[in-house]
């Protein structure tokens, strides 16, 4: 497990359609993308954009397939918090947030952390799960 806090970053405030920002560093999902055709004046279905990369200010670029190279197996989940000592839950871990590795080593089910909210890839999708729900075709659900 490793434990991330973002509180120093700009926004990564509530996220309700778009993934949280430490999803989008360890998982190649972008921003959401609306198409909007002009000639016939219709929406198209959205989808989150591929992103491999991320540019830093400094030009180079970081690698956001963390959770699908081997080198990272040894992680099974990311505990994500946003909170500091002066801005917290009244709940201690109410605000924590957990990413699954779909290819760890040792993966840990879904009903350990079933309190907070969770996001499991699954079937080549990110599932988003709410405290206290599981999801039944989880090989790694407990």
């Amino acid at each position: 497990m490793l434990a991330i806090n973002s509180r120093g970053i700009r926004h990564d405030a509530p996220y309700e359609k778009t993934p949280p920002l430490f999803v989008q560093a360890f998982l190649p999902i972008g921003p959401l993308v609306v198409p909007f055709n002009v000639t016939t004046k219709q929406r198209e279905e959205a989808f989150y954009q591929h992103r491999e990369v991320i540019a830093k200010l400094s030009g180079k670029s970081v690698s956001t397939r963390t959770f699908l190279d081997e080198d990272a197996t040894f992680c099974s989940v990311i505990l994500h918090s946003g909170v500091d000592c002066a801005n917290y839950p009244s709940r201690f871990g109410a605000d924590f947030a957990i990413l699954h590795n779909p290819n760890a080593r040792s993966p840990v089910g879904v009903t350990t952390f079933a309190w907070c909210e969770q996001f499991v890839v699954q079937n080549d999708r990110l599932n988003r799960l709410s405290p206290n729900q599981t999801v039944k075709t989880d090989a790694r659900e407990e």
